[in-house]
């Protein structure tokens, strides 16, 4: 089955629209609020991936001595690249490599042995956790008092958890949450039971220092899991060789997971068999009967939620980002609150000032903006709702902010340039014209021409006091070359 049995995508058109459908006011869904958590992603190529399966991002964290033996038999060694695949080969012992943290054959002094190279990426997790764990005391910050997990600080044992036959293990929930929570890479996603929070989080890119001359991605997305409906008793951990499980750690001893409204899911995994997949993906793995488990090869776990989605993707184009979380903001949904403190506050001065200048446009570093001329006739077209577009028998160079609206020797307002579509003149009447007049009046516009532009015509403004410009002889012209025309950026 596609993933569109599971998943439902939507694409977000404004602020109030995804209240909408979140709050179930919409046909798209019930309301979301209830049986459903949260995650913000900034870049729509950011997949559901714990930090600590996202490629080496581990070892920044693991001992630069740690050691670990794998002991193999020969196909394994192949299939790991230990060795090279010999026909004649007929020795089929177990084969001893010690490896770094790097995945380098180092020795052949044994240490630990282990069994597979699973196995050896949760020894890593486990050496990342215990040193935030010991680091973290020895200063006195509050860290679990779970007397299990201050065992291996307390009386010697170190790093040398061999772990029970599943990972994470319910003992280090709390640790394993409250590393994450501070950037150590571990099993756990984060979700918020406060939609506007993760949504904040699939914002704050647009406040980086570099955000506007920078690249960005197409969208952000807002993820919305039926938790509730994957808890663990639905799962029928009996025959399942693994589970899903959520986890909300106390807080009173964390303010900013209480500001967040945090809480962690976890895919708990057999030691030497760990799954990779997405964690939107692995869902839908189980749904359909796809999972990578060969002793369950082809059977189900569990049905699809009755009548409901088990995700929803809410696609947030990179251009709204500005004014929804401007819309955050002055509901609450600043770093002040969410990182409550004086670190919180500082971040909330700075950025405030960096989103005032995207809703401004005022520093906008690769587009432009033009004063183009138009006929009296097109311009009441135009703030008359006649056309969505403007039709051109040339586009303009270079990326195109805002176009001012120019005729009879005044500025009449102005509107964003949004889709530019290139096509044939007959192309462009039909799926862009939907006014009979304005199509005939197009179509002796386009004469002779292979092709044409429509423009798209974005957040128009029409000027109740017109401004009145010396006459410009020009067809169009970039408003920042002339002098006398520049106060026009002041715009937002």
């Amino acid at each position: 089955m596609s993933n569109g049995e599971y998943i439902d995508e939507i694409q977000i058109s404004s602020y109030d629209k995804l209240i909408q459908i979140i709050r179930g006011k919409t046909k798209k869904c019930n309301d979301l609020r209830d049986n459903f958590i949260f995650r913000g992603v900034e870049d729509c190529n950011f997949e559901l991936i714990p930090s600590a399966l996202r490629g080496d991002n581990i070892n920044s964290y693991v001992d630069e001595d740690f050691k670990i033996t794998l002991k193999l038999l020969y196909k394994q060694a192949v299939n790991y690249g230990f060795l090279k695949h010999d026909e004649n080969n007929t020795n089929f012992r177990y084969r001893y490599f010690t490896i770094n943290k790097y995945g380098e054959v180092i020795s052949d002094k044994k240490y630990d042995v282990v069994g597979s190279l699973d196995e050896v990426q949760f020894r890593k997790e486990f050496n990342a956790l215990i040193n935030f764990l010991d680091y973290g005391d020895k200063v006195g910050l509050k860290i679990p008092s779970n007397s299990f997990v201050r065992n291996f600080i307390e009386h010697g044992f170190g790093k040398n958890f061999r772990g029970n036959s599943f990972w994470p293990d319910k003992n280090f929930y709390e640790l394993i949450s409250l590393a994450q929570h501070y950037g150590i890479p571990t099993r756990a996603l984060d979700w918020s039971y406060d939609y506007k929070v993760a949504l904040y989080f699939a914002l704050k890119n647009i406040l980086a220092d570099d955000y506007q001359c920078g690249d960005k991605p197409d969208y952000g997305v807002l993820w919305a899991f039926n938790y509730k409906y994957f808890e663990k008793e639905r799962l029928g951990l009996s025959h399942n060789p693994f589970k899903i499980e959520h986890y909300r750690p106390e807080y009173n001893s964390n303010p900013n997971l209480n500001a967040q409204k945090g809480l962690f899911t976890f895919i708990i995994n057999d030691l030497h068999h760990i799954t990779r997949k997405p964690f939107d993906q692995f869902i839908v793995s189980l749904l359909d009967g796809t999972h990578d488990f060969k002793s369950f090869e082809g059977k189900k776990f569990l049905e699809a939620p009755p009548n409901e989605k088990a995700f929803y993707k809410f696609i947030i184009p990179e251009e709204l980002k500005p004014e929804i979380l401007n819309e955050l903001y002055k509901e609450g949904y600043s770093e002040e609150y969410l990182f409550p403190g004086y670190d919180g506050v500082t971040q909330s001065v700075k950025n405030r000032i960096n989103l005032d200048k995207l809703l401004n446009k005022s520093h906008n570093c690769d587009k432009r903006s033009l004063l183009v001329s138009f006929t009296n006739d097109e311009v009441n077209k135009i703030f008359n709702s006649k056309t969505s577009y403007v039709f051109r028998k040339s586009f303009f160079h270079g990326k195109i902010d805002k176009i001012f609206i120019y005729s009879e020797n005044e500025v009449k307002g102005y509107f964003r340039c949004g889709k530019v579509i290139k096509n044939t003149p007959q192309y462009l009447i039909d799926n862009f014209c939907n006014d009979s007049k304005l199509k005939h009046e197009i179509f002796n516009y386009f004469e002779n021409l292979d092709d044409g532009y429509a423009i798209e015509i974005k957040d128009l403004i029409n000027f109740e006091y017109p401004i009145y410009i010396d006459n410009i002889l020009k067809d169009y012209c970039f408003v920042d070359e002339y002098v006398n025309l520049k106060f026009l950026l002041n715009f937002p």
